[in-house]
């Protein structure tokens, strides 16, 4: 079962859009700003439309102080955790942070050049026992034990908006299955890209979006099954 915490505003935009979800309120009206007993649910992701705001900086505090399991971490959660670097000591061990290359860099800070910041995402890995997936045009993997993995299968057709927003949902699928932290990050990033590999097949580089990606999961994971 899926559960999506939002803003009181957001709720019924969320159970028209997304009628198998169950639908958590915020008691904020505009804003994410607390979700409780989050420790009942299998895995948590946060970041996607959080925005950055004293609000949601206090929000996604409060969350990290009542996670016990891995959490995904994407978006303007890890904004949030550039502005306030006292927040990567809450992380969970084996939670796996998805940002861009933006991201990264603000997230990693004062590095320059592509190597710099690769180098110091491995560091953060290492330092707070996560995973970071760099998302870029060849997605890097790295892991707490200093392994650097590449992946190699995407295309420039999954730049699109809302790309990473589907990322984030696979791997937290996975997380929710109790796969470990290494094995999601790594299998969430080859089924996004083979995905994507086959909405680029359908629709073309150009003509495919984020939604194309999505409806290709399926086929994606028939196609893994069927390799066994």
């Amino acid at each position: 079962v899926l559960s999506v915490h939002v803003p009181r505003l957001c709720t019924g935009i969320i159970q028209t859009l997304v009628p198998e979800a169950v639908v958590s309120e915020d008691e904020n009206d505009e804003f994410f700003s607390d979700a409780k007993d989050v420790s009942r649910y299998d895995a948590v992701g946060v970041g996607p439309g959080l925005r950055c705001n004293e609000c949601t900086s206090a929000g996604l505090e409060s969350l990290l102080q009542g996670s016990q399991k891995p959490l995904a971490i994407d978006a303007d959660a890890i904004n949030i955790l550039s502005e306030r670097k006292s927040l990567l000591y809450l992380l969970p061990k084996g939670s796996v942070l998805t940002p861009h290359k933006r991201e990264l860099e603000r997230l990693v800070g004062g590095c320059s050049g592509d190597d710099a910041v690769i180098a110091g995402a491995g560091e953060l890995a290492a330092k707070y026992g996560i995973y970071i997936i760099a998302k870029g045009p060849h997605t890097r993997i790295l892991t707490p034990e200093g392994c650097n993995y590449v992946n190699l299968a995407a295309n420039a057709g999954m730049a699109k908006g809302g790309s990473g927003d589907v990322l984030s949902g696979v791997l937290l699928a996975l997380l929710a299955q109790a796969y470990t932290s290494r094995d999601a990050a790594l299998i969430s990033v080859f089924v996004h890209s083979l995905a994507g590999r086959m909405a680029a097949r359908d629709k073309g580089i150009i003509g495919m979006n984020a939604s194309d990606i999505i409806d290709r999961l399926p086929e994606a994971w028939m196609s893994l099954m069927l390799k066994k």
